[in-house]
């Protein structure tokens, strides 16, 4: 088994992590002292903002285990330049969903504390 491989199937696992990540979320069922969910100055600041910052992040973390998953699986059945590209793909979307994530559960969470944002 090559490295590619052994990243792929990583990949894999990661992103199935992310889902049920995104099922907690969404179900808010995060504790505000867990160590998973969205963890930023606004949605640390009650325990309603951490619930409404969470829910509101919940479909990124879909997306991102989602593109984890399909990158993982590609690399997987293709190997070789593909599976490089694929992880490299993968990387890259997951750090630009996570931006769009932190900003939407950071909205989320200063709208639940009763800020003017929607």
């Amino acid at each position: 088994m090559t490295w590619i491989e052994i990243v792929c199937f990583l990949l894999v696992a990661t992103g199935v992590g992310l889902v049920i990540v995104g099922r907690r979320q969404a179900g808010r069922r995060l504790g505000r002292g867990s160590s998973l969910g969205t963890r930023t100055r606004q949605t640390s600041l009650s325990e309603a903002a951490w619930a409404a910052g969470n829910e509101a992040a919940a479909p990124y973390s879909y997306a991102q285990g989602a593109v984890c998953v399909a990158a993982g699986l590609v690399g997987i059945l293709l190997g070789g330049i593909i599976a490089t590209v694929a992880i490299g793909a993968a990387a890259v979307a997951v750090l630009v969903l996570a931006g769009f994530q932190v900003a939407r559960a950071n909205a989320a969470a200063e709208h639940a504390e009763g800020g003017d944002t929607p």
